[in-house]
């Protein structure tokens, strides 16, 4: 039932560009549909299916560590998804260590992984920017996930893309102007009318 609701909201298929095709482009997170909440839905998915496995093949190391690093991804952001922007010190303590767990199983995975000859779980600087990430976490009490997310300028993009989309390509740039200018209109016209009817 949960797999079918997950299959429901992530998006059909991945963009099919040469960035997802491993075509040399450095960037290709820019081209995935795959928002945030998907990867959030995701990660939650992973750890939980993970952690099933792994508790019927205990004697499966790796497994384990993948167990581990999955939940401490997933419950990190957990963290910093339910909080506000300042975090409490138990909050913010859990977190870090939470992110260090994935961090340092992440590490092992590579390392087991090369000794083995499987070209898993590459070491790159975004596991190195996630572990000042853990230290931040835990030192400064800033939810990292608060602080630097864009969903409010990704909501206001896709306002603009759904007017853009609508207007001739000769007058794009002046027509997309007036109609979010006539679209703020409507909604300070409705919020007043609502706040009148509260009076």
């Amino acid at each position: 039932m949960a797999e079918n609701r997950l299959r429901l909201y992530l998006p059909a298929k991945p963009v099919l560009t040469l960035a997802s095709l491993n075509g040399g482009d450095d960037y290709a997170e820019l081209s995935s549909r795959y928002k945030a909440s998907h990867i959030r839905l995701m990660v939650y998915w992973l750890a939980t299916k993970t952690r099933k496995v792994a508790n019927l093949r205990c004697d499966d190391v790796p497994l384990q560590v993948l167990a581990e690093c999955l939940y401490g991804l997933s419950r990190a952001t957990e963290i910093q998804s339910l909080n506000g922007l300042v975090l409490e010190k138990d909050c913010a303590d859990e977190a870090s260590q939470c992110l260090w767990t994935f961090v340092k199983g992440y590490a092992w995975l590579a390392l087991w992984c090369q000794q083995n000859d499987l070209l898993l779980f590459t070491c790159k600087p975004k596991l190195h920017y996630l572990a000042h990430t853990a230290d931040d976490l835990k030192s400064l009490q800033l939810n990292q996930l608060k602080l630097f997310s864009t969903f409010m300028e990704e909501s206001f993009l896709g306002r603009v893309k759904c007017i853009a989309t609508q207007v001739h390509g000769k007058t794009l740039t002046t027509r997309v102007f007036q109609r979010y200018i006539l679209t703020l209109a409507v909604s300070l016209h409705q919020t007043k009318q609502r706040m009148m009817g509260m009076d």
